[in-house]
């Protein structure tokens, strides 16, 4: 995911000379975070009335949050992004039933 962000603000410096890198890289992140936040609306809207749905939606939700609150607490992008997917995959897999979560 960071090197799409970084593809993407590398784009819009190459086509504007002006273009600052780093305002690119939040608009990549911007970016990025709305398209998640659409799939978890569509994922809860979908999850209906099931509590093992819901709750990993919502655990997403809560892992995008943390994302962006990392993002403007300027954590490297990397490291945001490499929590960001490890956290994301760590809540919206569905687990077998007895299956603990390790944390």
């Amino acid at each position: 995911m960071a090197e799409l962000a970084d593809a993407f603000a590398t784009g819009v410096v190459d086509a504007d000379e002006n273009a600052s890198k780093e305002a690119a890289n939040r608009q990549a992140v911007r970016l990025m975070a709305r398209l998640l936040g659409l799939r978890v609306r569509r994922a809860l809207r979908a999850a209906g009335e099931d509590p093992a749905a819901l709750g990993r939606w919502l655990g997403a939700v809560e892992v995008l949050a943390e994302f962006e609150r990392q993002v403007r607490s300027n954590v490297n992008l990397k490291q945001a992004f490499a929590n960001l997917v490890a956290q994301w995959a760590e809540r919206t897999t569905p687990r077998a039933a007895g299956a603990a979560r390790g944390r």
